[in-house]
């Protein structure tokens, strides 16, 4: 269905808030966007040259099945039972 009246000067006057809210809105979300994308890593995010970031290299190191990591594991687990019998 067609519009009955089109009054393209009241329009544009009670149209131009949300257009130019929605403008603002663009131009916001393109600042961020070139901020973002052009912007330096972060240093804890530097990752060696296969790409693996640092921070999980060091936490799969801590995770590793050691003896010594085993036993920790085990007395941690044994504290936590211990402290829920209590």
């Amino acid at each position: 269905m067609s519009a009955s009246e089109t009054n393209l000067d009241q329009q544009k006057r009670r149209h131009w808030g949300p257009l130019a809210g929605i403008a603002l809105a663009l131009g916001v979300a393109v600042v961020a966007g070139v901020f973002f994308i052009g912007a330096p890593p972060v240093a804890d995010d530097a990752a060696d040259p296969d790409g693996t970031p640092v921070a999980v290299e060091q936490m799969s190191d801590e995770m590793l099945a050691t003896e010594q990591n085993i036993n920790v594991d085990r007395a941690e687990d044994a504290a936590r039972v211990a402290q829920a019998e209590n």
